[in-house]
């Protein structure tokens, strides 16, 4: 049943590689968004699910306020990238304007439909091609002359914002004029854990696209259950809240 229309969150286990994900999917009808706030306590890290063609919705704002009230760490997953009036721009300025700068871009989609290739940002600036309905296994390539400008920039203000508040990192980054990926990658999961930086990648289903990355970027850099803070519920009869504890 569509998430949008399901009134109850759905539960669903994988392995990727050599670790096990347990995933929570809650419905996205305004009716029901009630049911996010509910499990959220029991989670190591939420997925905001934002549609390519809308952009933020309402009910965007209030499952990312419930995120808000327990300092959940978020990442941001861009859907339906394969739509016609889809567009990555307009989306990442509504996010912007909705949750503002600590909102990242990990991605740059190249092209629109026919040319769904992405550009990812931690790692070497190098270009991953997909194919419309293919294995969903993107191939290394170049990125395109004219993405080259765009594509830095990126990767500056995703550097500038890993390294906020780190003065060893400042000054490598000052003297370098950019961070190493060996230390770039536990900073940057050290700023998702401790909500500095929310990361957002595009992906579409329908095209079979994004999903790998996604999946490493999720068992890479989001915080284990060891990491987490705790986390009170509602009081109960006895007028005590539980509290979920880091394992």
């Amino acid at each position: 049943m569509p998430a949008r229309c399901r009134s109850r969150p759905g539960l669903a286990s994988v392995e990727w590689g050599k670790t096990k994900l347990n995933l929570l999917d809650t419905p996205g009808f305004n009716m029901f968004v009630h049911e996010a706030k509910m499990v959220l306590p029991v989670c190591d890290a939420a997925l905001v699910v934002v549609d390519g063609v809308a952009g933020v919705e309402v009910v965007t704002e209030r499952v990312w306020g419930y995120c808000e009230e327990i300092a959940m760490p978020r990442m941001i997953v861009v859907s339906r990238m394969d739509r016609e009036r889809s567009d990555a721009n307009r989306v990442l300025e509504s996010l912007t304007n909705a949750f503002g700068r600590a909102v990242t871009p990990l991605q740059l989609p190249i092209g629109k439909r026919e040319e769904p290739f992405r550009h990812c940002g931690p790692g070497p600036h190098e270009g991953l091609h997909y194919e419309m309905g293919g294995s969903g296994k993107g191939k290394e390539g170049p990125i395109p002359a004219n993405m080259a400008d765009v594509a830095k920039e990126a990767h500056e203000k995703l550097v500038e914002l890993v390294a906020e508040g780190k003065d060893e990192l400042m000054e490598e980054y000052f003297e370098k004029g950019t961070i190493p990926e060996e230390d770039l990658v536990p900073a940057l999961h050290e700023a998702i854990r401790e909500d500095k930086l929310f990361p957002v990648l595009f992906t579409s289903g329908l095209g079979n696209i994004g999903v790998d990355e996604l999946m490493d970027f999720i068992v890479d850099y989001t915080p284990a259950a060891n990491e987490h803070h705790a986390v009170a519920g509602q009081p109960g009869p006895n007028g005590e809240p539980p509290v979920r504890k880091g394992v």
